[in-house]
């Protein structure tokens, strides 16, 4: 949904100085008629603005496409891109809340460069604007790449998607965007992010909904949930109502297409449902050799390693969740079967009783756990199979060691 400073090379170059922006508001205010408005027939040939949207990529960070604002004067031969991009590529940056953003501004040709070598398309959407409404819209991006002053960037609330249109939206003024009920608007958060991203990219649809935690089961407004992969089915249905309650089409025109896309999908072998059935196959593996009494210093290596990894995986969510900048609330589903009480317990009890009455409850809990996605979006299948790795595991372990005991 973004990209980067060092993505290019002089974003400034296709930047309107100064003088000629001064030039430019000065010939448009003598052209302008009125409030005319966008749908009257009038033929605009001074100013034109559309949203550009751009295809997913391959990285994580880039599964929900791009957008950015394009500008046109061709009195002028202007043709500028607004883009909000970030100075860091890190993901785990733009989770914690710590990454920070930008708008650049760059000539067409230029902004397109960087789709062109990555094989992926990008399409443009004319906005159904007034005259007033782009020379304004322009002026405020120009305003803020002139400060250059950094804002907040993550992967939910402040991105390429919402400053766009919130740019948009300023550019507006009184008029308002009505988003029309689509299939996609009667969608939870987790839902949503499943429905689009998860066949391309499960990795991204794992690391967002573990990321809102319980309010993977929430429906942000349409400012937030709109990434630019699912621009086009809001643009086609959205209207701009004025203030006299008349309406008009968000989108001017049949939208075309600026670059074609090259690059096909590919097929991700290890994508997190994979990686949990191996997790699985490897639990009741080493489950079956440690009832067999075999191998033993394998299956405690298994388990050391095993232990370690729920134990990263743990720390990996609390950095995710507790973080105050994070995209979702400390409150999250997955600290059930992902905390860091089973190292602890082991670590400090494990010769003790307690030690193993806590790892045959916790076992108990992750096998309740693996019905998960039958009550929350933010759990999908991947997790009910990891839950049952941890259960199988466990359980075996901890109910052989009891019953030898009782014997």
């Amino acid at each position: 949904m973004k990209r980067t400073f060092t993505e290019k090379r002089g974003h400034m170059r296709g930047h309107l100085p100064a003088f000629f922006l001064i030039l430019f508001l000065l010939f448009s205010q003598l052209t302008a008629v009125g409030s005319e408005t966008a749908d009257s027939g009038i033929r605009r040939d001074t100013v034109m603005a559309s949203i550009l949207v751009a295809s997913p990529g391959k990285m994580i960070y880039q599964a929900g496409g791009h957008a950015a604002i394009r500008l046109q004067c061709p009195a002028y031969g202007l043709d500028n891109v607004f883009s909000y991009e970030t100075s860091s590529d890190r993901l785990v940056t733009q989770l914690l809340g710590q990454a920070k953003g930008r708008y650049a501004a760059l000539v067409l040709d230029e902004y397109l460069s960087t789709f062109r070598e990555e094989g992926r398309e990008v399409k443009a959407y004319p906005l159904n604007l007034t005259d007033p409404q782009i020379r304004l819209l322009w002026q405020l991006l120009d305003e803020d790449v002139d400060t250059g002053i950094e804002g907040d960037f993550n992967v939910r609330y402040v991105n390429c998607n919402s400053k766009t249109m919130e740019k948009v939206t300023q550019a507006l003024g009184n008029d308002l965007i009505i988003m029309n009920e689509d299939h996609y608007s009667r969608m939870d958060n987790g839902t949503l992010q499943k429905s689009i991203l998860k066949e391309e990219s499960p990795w991204s649809a794992l690391v967002f909904n573990v990321g809102c935690g319980i309010e993977a089961d929430s429906t942000d407004a349409w400012q937030t949930r709109m990434c630019p992969l699912i621009m086009p089915d809001y643009f086609m249905t959205a209207e701009i109502e004025s203030p006299d309650g008349r309406r008009r089409q968000f989108v001017s025109g049949e939208p075309y297409t600026l670059l074609a896309g090259e690059a096909e999908a590919e097929h991700q072998f290890l994508t997190p449902l994979t990686m949990c059935m191996l997790l699985l196959i490897f639990s009741i593996v080493i489950s079956l050799m440690d009832i067999m009494g075999k191998w033993n210093g394998l299956v405690f290596g298994s388990d050391v390693i095993l232990l370690s990894m729920q134990t990263i995986g743990s720390i990996a969510l609390i950095f995710m969740a507790v973080i105050p900048a994070s995209i979702g609330p400390a409150l999250n589903w997955m600290f059930i079967p992902l905390n860091i009480l089973p190292v602890f317990v082991w670590a400090l009890f494990r010769r003790k009783v307690f030690c193993r009455r806590f790892f045959i409850c916790y076992g108990i809990v992750c096998l309740l756990f693996m019905a998960a996605p039958l009550f929350t979006s933010e759990a999908d299948i991947w997790s009910s199979l990891l839950s049952a790795a941890i259960a199988v595991r466990v359980l075996t372990h901890y109910l052989k060691t009891t019953i030898y005991k009782t014997i």
